[in-house]
């Protein structure tokens, strides 16, 4: 009996201090496991603040975009109205042109009449008309051959004006045409300017936008794996507090009848 005794003394204390080694590894384990789950659950506030943070940045850069696609078909309106005009340009510069080769031909046929008129004032063939007034046989003579000569250059005086005037119209035109041709090429100048400040403004928004977006969608993957460690480190603690239970009933051997060591076993599985 003092031998039976004896041993189950030595058994208890050695179950006790097994049990006291394990609910001391257990609980650094434990302590261990707290510490990992509290730094990812930080890390992971850090990183869903950043997340949302960047995802204003992606709503702001978006806005942005929409604001110049609307200025864009703003700007397209503009310049549909551009192209009418340019087109309207063009017709009234070929109009003009075509008025001014006209111009042309009359002022060509002009300055042969004026100087066939010319010429004939003061010569046909060898005569001149000086020579054929004076040459007259009589006044009646005289008088019948100036009212000719009066018609004649009266009719030089206007083909002379007719001249003048065709030249004023053909400077005309050409200012005209020059002025045209200048809103032309400033209307096609607006035109181009336009165009590039839109495609600028566009790559611009559009680059910032993507950069914005591979970014989220980064911070988005690290927030996706810290909440996939936080599970595990709780699927982690679940199962060791779970695993620390069931040793405990397994522990005291059947020689330990009415020996409480149930308890401590679970005092040490739970105390992480």
């Amino acid at each position: 009996m003092l031998n039976t005794g004896f041993i189950k003394g030595k058994v208890l204390v050695l179950v006790s201090l097994i049990m006291l080694l394990l609910g001391a590894l257990g609980i650094a384990y434990g302590d261990e496991l707290d510490e990992r789950l509290s730094e990812t659950r930080e890390k992971l506030g850090e990183v869903r603040s950043e997340v949302n943070e960047t995802r204003g940045v992606v709503r702001n850069y978006a806005s942005e975009v929409a604001y110049y696609n609307g200025l864009i078909s703003e700007k397209a309106v503009q310049m549909e109205e551009l192209q009418e005009n340019l087109d309207i340009t063009r017709e009234k510069l070929q109009q003009t042109e075509d008025e001014l080769e006209e111009v042309r031909v009359q002022l060509d046929k002009s300055t042969e009449i004026l100087n066939k008129r010319v010429r004939s004032i003061y010569q046909v063939g060898n005569v001149s008309y000086l020579e054929v007034l004076f040459e007259a046989s009589d006044f009646n003579d005289f008088v019948n051959r100036f009212e000719l000569l009066k018609r004649v250059v009266q009719q030089d005086s206007e083909t002379i004006a007719q001249v003048k005037s065709d030249r004023q119209r053909l400077d005309q035109k050409k200012a005209e045409i020059e002025e045209q041709q200048q809103a032309l090429t400033d209307l096609i100048n607006q035109q181009e300017a336009v165009r590039n400040e839109l495609n600028r403004k566009k790559e611009e928004r559009n680059a910032l936008l993507s950069e914005a977006e591979g970014n989220l969608w980064d911070i988005e993957a690290e927030a996706a794996r810290l909440e996939e460690q936080e599970q595990q480190i709780l699927r982690e603690i679940a199962r060791q507090r779970s695993s620390g239970r069931c040793p405990a009933t397994m522990i005291s051997p059947p020689y330990l009848a009415g020996v409480n060591t149930l308890s401590w076993g679970q005092a040490a599985c739970t105390t992480g």
